[in-house]
């Protein structure tokens, strides 16, 4: 999994890179919306890289699911 800081729009955000680098999924984005889906809060921690990494396992792992989530609404070939 590759993660990256990206800005758009003025703002900043973190990302997961995908399609052979030509997607960015926006953790924090996704992670809301999979989290309505799941009846639960986001974690604090997916806006923000250096609160990510700080989170050690736990934020990987949730970026991982996360990525995931974004991969499968996508569908198989991303465009």
């Amino acid at each position: 999994m590759k993660l990256v800081t990206y800005s758009y729009k003025k703002q900043t955000g973190v990302g997961a890179v995908v399609a052979d680098d030509a997607i960015v999924i926006d953790l924090a984005a996704a992670d809301r919306a999979l989290a309505r889906k799941e009846s639960r809060k986001p974690p604090p921690f997916l806006g923000d890289m250096i609160d990510l990494l700080e989170a050690g396992g736990k934020g990987i792992q949730a970026a991982r699911k996360v990525m995931k989530a974004g991969l499968k609404r996508l569908g198989d070939t991303p465009k």
